[in-house]
């Protein structure tokens, strides 16, 4: 099963310009970021739901491009966390039979690479709130990370449950808990060279702006 997460609005920075909008919803192209999420997961054939804020109005447009893609939606409370509305969803989606693949609804990759109980990380550049890899998160392979290793918004786990538990315990905070979680179960590390985090302002406009030259528009 996948989870992609967007069920918070982006910044006021990004409002500004969009209008208020899920991270999912951000335009690039003639599409929804959503629809290159959704693209990534062809191969799996697994059920696909998008958290959006239980305020957000959907327009019919958007209700239409979601059933043909088949996939379902979660309407989660405003203005909680992430942990928590993770747990939420989760909540709502059990009983949990499978391993779950958790996307953030701000992140846009080229392709991903599937593998179980896996944390993907990518490099960057600049300075920014992203979560850093460090010693507490425990990991099963002989990946070597530095100071620019960053937790990229993809994760698979294995053991829903055990992660519930996990985010519980570390008072909602998602980042705690997959600290916690990986204790118990390792990650595999991987790394991803085509990782654009879209949550950000400058590196939205900077893509957009890439992917509308590149396509000749």
């Amino acid at each position: 099963m996948i989870l992609i997460t967007s069920a918070k609005y982006l910044p006021i920075e990004f409002q500004i310009e969009l209008g208020k909008l899920p991270p999912a919803f951000v335009p690039i192209g003639n599409k929804r970021l959503y629809e290159y999420q959704v693209k990534l997961f062809n191969s799996l054939n697994e059920k696909i739901v998008l958290s959006l804020p239980q305020s957000f109005a959907l327009e019919q447009a958007d209700k239409d491009r979601l059933k043909q893609l088949s996939v379902d939606i979660i309407f989660v409370p405003d203005n909680i966390s992430l942990g928590e509305s993770i747990i939420y969803c989760l909540n709502m989606l059990m009983p949990l039979n499978e391993s779950i693949r958790i996307l953030h609804g701000d992140t846009y990759f080229n392709n991903l690479e599937f593998y179980e109980n896996c944390l993907v990380v990518s490099q960057i550049e600049n300075n920014y709130d992203w979560e850093f890899l460090n010693k507490g998160y425990h990991f099963n392979n002989n990946f070597i990370y530095n100071d620019n290793t960053v937790l990229s918004g993809y994760f698979e786990i294995a053991k829903p449950y055990d992660f519930i538990k996990s985010i519980l315990k570390s008072n909602f905070s998602y980042t705690q808990g997959l600290k916690l979680y990986s204790k118990q179960y390792p990650f595999t590390i991987v790394e991803n060279h085509n990782w654009i985090d879209l949550g950000s302002v400058t590196s939205y406009f900077h893509f957009k702006k890439k992917y509308h030259n590149s396509k000749g528009f």
